[in-house]
């Protein structure tokens, strides 16, 4: 379909949306007072960013709303929503899950003294990829069937697009809708369909755009989807509230907070956008030993021993430290050159493995050291002696993206298991944060260990190298107060802006409750900043194998339940 032909039928859709002629029930659809409050929102002199706040909302609504950066519920009393992800099977089903859930888990969910769920959806529970846009009626069904539920038992819905046209977005592999423009058009035409359908529904908290965005080439392509979605909802429905999540990365590219903490801004007439981030710091803890990711054994919290670096900042490092021979050669030891740390803003550092131009080569690594000297070169204490066991945690970088990195667990120096390096063409190396170390201004330091060759070119450049660091953001250690300073950083940025924000996922991974690693304890510090702050906040997940309270797939067995989580939940909320 031609791109003219897409806005034509995009928009011909919008306008039957806004006048209601969706088949849906007389209840949710857009009525005469829902078409005058789009006038007004038409006719509004000009339009104001989310970070101006609504002191304009003061009246007595039936919908959750906000003013000067709190929600309020209907009778404008400050609402302090408090809740669970429910998955809905988003990863792995074409159509909506009908009997994955049941009106027992409402119940399940009210006992816990919860009031809020962000409820996951698929775009594909409404549509299919070979006939975009015609709605399937089971997918609606189903999700008034969900909605009723929920109504019964006092518990509010957040709907988020987990999954939108082009593809799931967390791990980076949905490009597509960001660089197929009818991708997005589908989108839009989706929520406005959602809006119209549900317009009246009080039931309904928010409406969450994308789960976790991740762009293909700036942070720009982000902000103008969102306003757009807003601008579209807005046709159909001036009641509910719009969640816009934080940029969560672009691909092949930075994953990094900028200044606004990877926040956009957008415009909203009538003052109903607000913001939503997820919590899973520190990422390596709350996340050790997914199948999905690279995260290994990771120990437990509160770890007073374990240092969490926040944003650093390289510096220099020990390029002058011997390169591996040319050729194939066995295991030998390279000691490193010392680095003298003679600046104050140098704190950190850590060995990092480097192979630049190894082409069809192959260089292994094992048994690394990172020690302090004195002035004589004499070795003070060793403080990272590192046996390389598995590949938890290590991360392959590329310059030109040419070239891999992995754990060899048939290579080693004694014992089996190392970092191999091949196919380089340019700067590359192996890293892992783990083993970052504090120096300190006028002691020396030195990364050495063994490498291993396999016809490595006379040009290439391998070496066991010291990199040093700065820490832009405090050095702290696993506990409470890390925390604190993570979640600050978004908190202090919502209420610079007077707008209200919102945890829509905050969690870790089963193995956390497993020989003492402490999640019990993580969150029960993550509930009680939370609250202390008044931000709203949805735990992921309800039920999965992972980071869910119930475990397994639907229809939910009682018995196969995380009990010491539902105790915690239960007493806190």
């Amino acid at each position: 379909m031609s791109k003219n032909a897409w806005n034509v039928l995009v928009i011909a859709l919008l306008g039957c949306l806004t006048l209601g002629c969706f088949g849906c029930s007389n209840s949710s659809k857009v009525t005469g007072q829902n078409a005058s409050s789009s006038s007004a929102l038409s006719s509004a002199s000009s339009s104001s960013s989310v970070s101006v706040s609504s002191s304009a909302q003061v009246s007595v609504s039936p919908y959750i709303h906000w003013s000067d950066g709190q929600f309020l519920d209907s009778s404008n009393k400050p609402l302090l929503m408090q809740g669970v992800c429910l998955g809905n099977q988003v990863w792995s089903s074409a159509v909506a899950p009908v009997g994955d859930l049941t009106e027992a888990d409402f119940v399940r969910i009210q006992s816990m003294h919860m009031n809020a769920v962000r409820f996951y959806l698929s775009y594909k529970f409404f549509e299919n990829d070979a006939a975009p846009l015609q709605w399937k009626a089971n997918g609606f069904a189903w999700l008034d069937t969900n909605i009723a539920w929920a109504k019964r038992h006092g518990i509010y819905l957040i709907l988020n697009m987990h999954v939108p046209e082009g593809g799931y977005q967390s791990n980076g592999a949905g490009a597509a809708l960001w660089d197929d423009a009818s991708n997005q058009q589908r989108l839009k035409a989706l929520w406005a369909t959602l809006a119209a359908h549900y317009a009246n529904e009080t039931t309904i908290a928010g409406l969450d755009l994308v789960n976790e965005p991740v762009v293909s080439q700036s942070k720009r392509q982000w902000q103008t989807l969102a306003q757009s979605l807003i601008d579209t909802i807005r046709t159909a429905d001036t009641n509910h509230l719009i969640f816009v999540e934080r940029l969560n990365g672009i691909i092949h590219g930075s994953y990094d907070n900028d200044a606004s903490m990877n926040f956009v801004t957008v415009s909203d007439p009538i003052h109903k956008t607000g913001l939503t981030f997820h919590f899973y710091s520190p990422i390596e803890y709350t996340h050790q030993l997914t199948s999905w990711t690279s995260f290994g054994e990771d120990g437990p919290y509160p770890d007073s021993s374990r240092l969490e670096l926040g944003q650093t900042e390289w510096a220099t490092a020990t390029f002058n430290s011997p390169k591996i021979a040319a050729g194939t050669t066995d295991w030998t030891f390279y000691q490193g050159s010392t680095y003298l740390i003679n600046a104050d803003t140098i704190s950190l550092a850590k060995p990092t493995l480097v192979c630049q131009s190894v082409g069809t080569g192959t260089v292994w690594f094992d048994s690394l050291r990172v020690e302090e000297l004195d002035s004589t070169g004499s070795v003070i204490s060793t403080l990272e002696n590192v046996d390389i066991a598995d590949g938890s945690n290590w991360w392959f970088w590329a310059a030109n993206t040419v070239g891999s990195g992995a754990f060899d667990s048939t290579q080693g120096l004694g014992t089996p298991g190392s970092i191999m390096i091949t196919g380089t063409t340019g700067d590359a190396n192996e890293g892992n944060n783990n083993f970052t170390v504090v120096v300190h201004k006028g002691h020396r330091y030195r990364a050495s260990g063994y490498m291993k060759g396999l016809n490595v070119p006379i040009t290439a450049s391998c070496l066991v190298r010291l990199d040093l660091e700065k820490a832009v953001t405090p050095i702290q250690v696993r506990d409470k107060n890390y925390l604190a300073s993570v979640l600050d950083q978004y908190y202090s940025y919502a209420k610079a802006q007077n707008v209200p924000v919102y945890v829509g996922e905050f969690g870790l991974n089963y193995v956390n409750f497993l020989n003492n690693k402490g999640r019990i304890n993580w969150v029960t510090d993550m509930i009680d900043l939370l609250q202390a702050r008044g931000i709203a906040f949805t735990l992921h997940d309800y039920r999965e194998n992972n980071f869910g309270i119930y475990y397994g797939t639907g229809p939910t067995d009682p018995s196969n339940a995380n009990q010491p989580l539902i105790n915690l939940l239960t007493q806190k909320l």
